[in-house]
This record gives structure tokens, C-alpha cells and sequence, in this order.
């Protein structure tokens, strides 16, 4: 009976280990976007927005894709694509990006030099006031194929640092098809 009731315990302490091993290990379930030329996984629990395309406005730019959390739409991801102008680069863009950071009074957190898909890009981390809104952006400047990409990662300030987890996934999975 003694050596039951041992097994017993070895046999819960192993389930309870399994069990909570997955939110040990940080894993957490994910979907997969893949359309307008780019893919990337992302968080399950967010979901793609639906209301990024308004047909009444008539511009070269468009906002490919708009992904929120779903328990919290201030925290948000977004793919927006542009012509590359003549005699535009990504080193013009990025100090355009700079200088219009500066002109609107954001804080500017740094400015560096990356990749996103094995393609060359800039980040830039600013913290703003948007009409009574405190966001803290990230965002990551590239051309490719003769487009510009913005691919912008958003939170509150004090919840931007607990998001980097997902925007990080989201970012490291990105890839131009």
C-alpha cells in the first residue's frame, strides 16, 4: 500500500511537471499570416483588423496587414507599403523618418542600423502623445523590391517592455515572399 501511494505521488508530480512545462518553456500558440507578399507568424490570442483599407481614400500607400491583441488594442503590429520615390534610398527615409519624429515633439529612445529578412533595414524607437494616447513605436524601415516598408510594433509606454516578447516573434518570423 506504502509503495501505491509512492507511485501515486511520483505518478502526479510527473503530470504536474508535463503540465506546467509549456508555461515554463514561454511557448505559446501562434498563427500565420501570409499575404501581400509578406508572412510572419503571430501571437494567437491577437487578430487581424479588418478596417485598414478604407475605399474612400485613393493613395499609393497602403497598410498591408493590422494585427491587435485582442485583450488589448492599444498593443498593435502593422505592415505599411510605399513607392520608393525617385531618388529616395532607405539612409534618405530613415532621416526623413528622424526628422519627422523631431518635428512632432516625440521622444526619440535610438535609431540603428538592422536587417529584417536578410534585407538591410533601420529601426527607430520613439515614444509619442497622440491625441491624449501615450504609445511607445518601433519601427523598421526597408526597401525591397523597389517598395518601402514600414513595419511599426506599438504599445503604451509601461506595457511596451512586457509586448517586446511578442513583437520580437513577430519580427524574427517576418519574411518577403
Amino acid at each position: 500500500m506504502e509503495r501505491d501511494y509512492i507511485n501515486i505521488n511520483i505518478i502526479c508530480i510527473s503530470w504536474f511537471m508535463v503540465s506546467i512545462s509549456g508555461c515554463v518553456s514561454g511557448e505559446q500558440s501562434t498563427k500565420h499570416y501570409n499575404s501581400n507578399g509578406v508572412s510572419f507568424d503571430y501571437p494567437a490570442s491577437w487578430k487581424e483588423m479588418n478596417d485598414q483599407f478604407p475605399d474612400e481614400i485613393e493613395t499609393e500607400s497602403k497598410i498591408l496587414v493590422r494585427i491587435v491583441d485582442a485583450g488589448n488594442v492599444n498593443a498593435e503590429f502593422c505592415i505599411e507599403k510605399h513607392p520608393l520615390s525617385t531618388g529616395e534610398n532607405l539612409e534618405s527615409l530613415h532621416n526623413m523618418s528622424l526628422d519627422a519624429i523631431k518635428r512632432a515633439d516625440y521622444q526619440l529612445l535610438d535609431s540603428k542600423e538592422t536587417e529584417i529578412d536578410g534585407v538591410k533595414a533601420y529601426e527607430v524607437n520613439f515614444k509619442a502623445d497622440v491625441r491624449h494616447v501615450h504609445l511607445q513605436q518601433k519601427e523598421i524601415w526597408c526597401v525591397y523590391n523597389d517598395s518601402v516598408y514600414t513595419l511599426s510594433c506599438s504599445a503604451a509606454p509601461e506595457e511596451f517592455g512586457w509586448y517586446q516578447k511578442d513583437f520580437n516573434g513577430i519580427l524574427q518570423s517576418f519574411k518577403f515572399n
